[in-house]
């Protein structure tokens, strides 16, 4: 047990800890408590506005499982979904269906989601905490690195993340994030700002341009796509706000008073994926209700389509940087 579990206020660790059996590390402060599962990908089930009581990321009704030391068969479509507990994932090597990559087969949304991560504490003071994750791939030669970081009465965390190629050959890869936002917090109450100038929406309509956040329905009325359908809409479609000024978005729940915020390189994730899975039948059943604003690499699709993607040179690395945080209205 590290000493910083003993403190009664400003930044603390807690770490080992378990959630559903799963291997976990909580790191909190005055305002916010994260929680990493270390043992499933290093997702963040839980990312809390403690003032408030507010839970922002989505909890599957499927609930947390351990999907074991490596992935699912990828040739199943399903694979990351029957593991999907909510909350955030990385997305790495590759983002969106199954794919192969130099003969290798690559599970829906990548590796890593599914994998255990190493664990080390690099700083823990009252002041400033900060936790190295760790991943090296099995089916692909990366090493993957993301060091969270918090200090005292601040509601934000940083997250610096490297990815470095261990092998003797160029590597490419895709590489995004999956936050996926849930009730109480996601709401009707709730709308999505983005710094976009215009916005493809793919829906029961087909697919729609407008300029970000309105479309227009041939035949119909104009559609708001900043605002969060209530529960029971029975729908699930994609929205893809482009020509982004930065890597930014918030989510506000105008009602709780409360919202989420996250700022990222737009050089490293160039798009944004935005799903929507409001009470859909299908695999669901009806029991999703999430949004989840997704910065990533490429659009889906873009391994299959010969997209340059990113790429790094033998034993070479790549850095970024993620800032996520709560704020009041």
């Amino acid at each position: 047990m590290n000493r910083s579990q003993w403190r009664g206020g400003g930044c603390r660790i807690q770490s080992p800890m378990t959630l559903g059996g799963i291997g976990a590390v909580s790191l909190e402060n005055e305002i916010v408590r994260v929680t990493v599962l270390s043992g499933k990908g290093a997702d963040i089930a839980s990312f809390l506005h403690k003032p408030t009581d507010t839970d922002f990321m989505w909890h599957s009704p499927r609930g947390l499982r351990d999907p074991g030391t490596a992935p699912p068969a990828p040739g199943v479509e399903t694979a990351f979904d029957q593991f999907y507990e909510g909350g955030w994932q990385e997305l790495f090597p590759h983002a969106s269906r199954p794919s192969e990559y130099r003969g290798v087969l690559l599970p829906q949304h990548g590796e890593v989601w599914a994998l255990p991560w190493d664990v080390e504490i690099l700083e823990d003071t009252p002041e400033h905490i900060s936790v190295r994750f760790s991943v090296e791939t099995l089916r692909t030669p990366f090493r993957l690195e993301r060091t969270m970081s918090m200090e005292s009465s601040s509601a934000e965390v940083t997250i610096g993340e490297k990815v470095t190629n261990l092998s003797d050959e160029d590597q490419e890869f895709m590489w995004g994030h999956h936050p996926a936002f849930g009730a109480p917090f996601l709401s009707e109450d709730c709308r999505l700002e983005f710094p976009a100038g215009r916005v493809r929406w793919q829906g029961s309509e087909g697919e729609i341009i407008g300029e970000w956040p309105v479309v227009k329905v041939p035949d119909g009325d104009d559609v708001d796509l900043s605002l969060v359908p209530g529960e029971g809409s029975g729908f699930t479609d994609m929205i893809y706000p482009e020509e982004l000024s930065g890597g930014s978005y918030r989510i506000v729940n105008e009602k709780l008073g409360v919202g989420f915020s996250l700022k990222w390189d737009l050089d490293v994730f160039k798009v944004v994926w935005v799903w929507r899975q409001i009470n859909a039948p299908g695999g669901w059943h009806g029991r999703a209700y999430t949004v989840a604003c997704e910065p990533v690499s490429h659009y889906a699709g873009a391994r299959e389509r010969g997209d340059e993607l990113l790429k790094l040179a033998p034993r070479a690395s790549m850095e970024t940087e993620l800032v996520a945080g709560a704020f009041t209205l």
